[in-house]
């Protein structure tokens, strides 16, 4: 495992024998923290050209709609032009409620315009194995 960014709130992993980005948000990150997470995990999965990523958001206690509006209007398309539909992500949900009902608007807003392959899972052991099934 290769550390490639790492801050209070939050960090970004790279594991290249399966070729799989991390990407963990902790606690209640800014607006523009949030999008450093996400656009960090972008650019070494794009340098990388990683099509499997794990987001622990188990940690995370909340973010705001701001961000959550970000993530699908901006980033998302930024994603899909860079990365394309051809992706597994595993997401760990957060412990939080809120949070976790926020995730579940992004993903339902992803799945609404892309062929982006999702699963929820309880832990980082079982998105591994998920995530490097053919």
């Amino acid at each position: 495992m290769e550390k490639l960014f790492e801050k209070p709130f939050g960090s970004v992993v790279y594991e290249p024998e399966h070729n799989i980005c991390y990407l963990a948000i902790v606690g209640s990150p800014s607006f523009e923290e949030y999008k450093m997470i996400w656009l960090t995990g972008l650019d070494h999965a794009t340098k990388r050209s990683s099509r499997r990523i794990i987001v622990d958001l188990s940690k995370m206690q909340k973010s705001g709609i701001d961000s959550k509006a970000w993530l699908v209007t901006s980033y998302l398309p930024k994603a899909r032009k860079a990365l394309g539909d051809n992706l597994k992500i595993a997401v760990l949900y957060s412990k939080s409620l809120f949070a976790r009902i926020g995730t579940d608007y992004v993903v339902s807003a992803v799945k609404a315009v892309s062929r982006i392959e999702f699963k929820f899972v309880n832990s980082i052991e079982e998105a591994h194995a998920w995530i490097i099934q053919i």
